[in-house]
């Protein structure tokens, strides 16, 4: 539950998804549900895990965006950029996770190069 108050209380991942995921999971309740531990002086996250909670961000922010769309939009093509740059956000954090091997600092590392 609070995991979920967490990752209600993020701004969207588009905006900046390297420092919101930092952020995120920076946090104990996330590092717990991701499985974050140390071996040899390296920190692991579970893949699993890793891909249900960007999956669940990325259905947040989606969700946020079609509700805050006005009925009568005065740019037609408002929602769908903003739905597809919720999508690009998704993309780029499933990149970084594939090049990690699991590292949480190869992960955040592969962010900020949008990997």
């Amino acid at each position: 539950l609070a995991l979920l108050r967490r990752l209600l209380s993020l701004e969207g991942l588009p905006d900046a998804p390297a420092a919101r995921a930092r952020s995120l999971f920076a946090d104990a309740e996330t590092q717990q549900f991701l499985g974050v531990n140390r071996f040899d002086e390296v920190l692991w996250y579970n893949a699993e895990a890793f891909t249900d909670l960007i999956n669940l961000l990325a259905l947040r922010d989606m969700l946020a965006q079609i509700a805050a769309a006005p009925a009568a939009p005065a740019d037609p093509r408002a929602l769908p950029k903003a739905i597809t740059a919720c999508h690009a956000a998704l993309l780029a954090l499933r990149q970084a996770h594939a090049a990690a091997g699991y590292q949480m600092e190869a992960l955040f590392e592969g962010m900020r190069r949008g990997a």
